[in-house]
Formats: structure tokens, sequence, C-alpha cells
């Protein structure tokens, strides 16, 4: 990421390795976190990945302290990576 691109983000990502469940319809593929932000996070991407981009997601991500569920919206693919902006999460 350029200086330009950092000075643009409003929240600070987290670097974070967790697994995640990311949903759509019937399809669900597992994959792991990569960085997360109060409004969103990033994934790294599943090879063949066929979802329909623009669709809402549903990403299930276990922690130590319990469950969420994130509901979101695909922002970005490439460099092998999923960038999603977070809807709204249920606890």
């Amino acid at each position: 990421m350029t200086e330009h691109e950092s000075d643009r983000r409003r929240y600070t990502r987290v670097p974070i390795e967790l697994p995640v469940e990311i949903r759509q319809g019937a399809s669900v593929w597992h994959r792991t976190l990569v960085n997360l932000s109060l409004t969103g996070l990033a994934i790294d991407e599943p090879p063949n990945f066929d979802a329909q981009y623009n669709e809402p997601f549903t990403i299930g991500l276990e922690t130590e302290q319990g469950n969420l569920e994130l509901h979101a919206y695909l922002q970005h693919a490439g460099r092998s990576q999923l960038g999603f902006a977070i809807e709204h999460l249920d606890p």
C-alpha cells in the first residue's frame, strides 16, 4: 500500500489471521481472515471464486470470545485478496 492510500483510510486495519467461512446462497468457502477494521475486512481469495459480486455475503468468524456473523458486500478483488465492506454484524 502506498503512503497516499494509507492517508485516505479513516480506520486502521489490524492484521489478524483467523479462519472464516464465507457464505452466499448455497455456496460456502473456508478461508483465512487477513485484516480487519471497523468498516471492512480482507480475506484471502478462494481459488475459482465464482460468487455473485453484487449480492450480499455472510461471513462467519470464530474467535476465542465467541462467534460473529458479519453481513458484507464485496468491494474489491485482487492481489489474492477479497475486500469486504461490513454492513452489520450479529454477535
